[in-house]
């Protein structure tokens, strides 16, 4: 299965004062002015499409930090890395991310971002690229994210750039101050009928009271369309650790720290 839809893809390209109630988010009289947090994760990724599927080992990680200056603006940066080891065929996909934006923690955020990234295996390796605004919307204890993205893509050998673009939209709900439940839709597409994804994914996260360390579960389903009959439906389920700086729970880095992030797909192809 593997081989199939790769080798298909080749081809088509040849704290801490908050009150209890999470539903009082107020400003805090006093917080860091950088956060941020590291993040490990591992788990399996199962392949199906024209009759045939194949699971994979996968694994992973994230690093972000905020700062806040001039009061209100923030400066965010990510690192990150996806990799899973298909018969043999390590992919691995990594890159980083810029966030600019001004945030007010008792009403929205607005801002731009941009991210480079790569993916490297043995048949085959490629850059892409991508940029557009997002924001976010503070309600109590739900925030609204929304981002929109423009970009290219350029793979080894191959001579042609594929532009692309795509939309994202997630919940995030807090039952308390330290545990998060988000559910994240996101649509990307690439010119010359190379691929569609759509892809819908859900979260739960619990920081453990008067720690750093937050435990995660995600759940991630893709539905992959390609321009020569080629697609299948992409699965990925995950477990893992978060250890978090300058933050006392998980509202106060939401509203305050590391809240941005971007649309990362489950096989690093696209």
């Amino acid at each position: 299965m593997k081989k199939y839809m790769i080798s298909a893809a080749a081809v088509l390209l040849s704290g801490t004062a908050y009150a209890a109630d999470p539903m009082m988010a107020a400003p805090m009289a006093a917080h860091n002015s950088c956060m941020g947090n590291v993040e490990a994760y591992l788990g399996g990724l199962h392949l199906s499409g024209d009759g045939d599927s194949e699971t994979y080992f996968v694994y992973g990680g994230t690093g972000r930090a905020n700062c806040t200056f001039n009061e209100r603006w923030n400066v965010q940066g990510d690192l990150f890395v996806d990799s899973f080891d298909a018969d043999g065929d390590q992919v691995t996909g990594y890159g980083g991310t810029a966030h600019l934006y001004w945030r007010d923690p008792a009403s929205y955020a607005f801002g731009i971002f941009g991210t480079i990234a790569a993916t490297d295996a043995s048949f085959f390796g490629g850059t892409r690229y991508s940029f557009g605004p997002e924001f976010q919307i503070y309600m109590n204890n739900v925030t609204l994210y929304g981002q929109g993205e423009y970009g290219q893509a350029s793979f080894d050998g191959i001579p042609v750039d594929i532009d692309f673009w795509g939309i994202r939209g997630e919940v995030r709900y807090f039952a308390t101050d330290n545990m998060r439940f988000d559910a994240e839709l996101a649509y990307r597409t690439y010119d010359f009928d190379l691929a569609d994804i759509f892809s819908a994914a859900v979260q739960a996260n619990y920081r453990f009271d008067n720690t750093p360390y937050t435990v995660f579960a995600r759940y991630q389903y893709e539905d992959l369309d390609g321009g020569l009959g080629t697609g299948g439906d992409v699965h990925k389920l995950t477990m893992g650790l978060r250890v978090s700086f300058g933050s006392g729970t998980l509202l106060e880095e939401d509203r305050y720290g590391a809240t941005m992030s971007t649309y990362r797909s489950n096989i690093s192809l696209f």
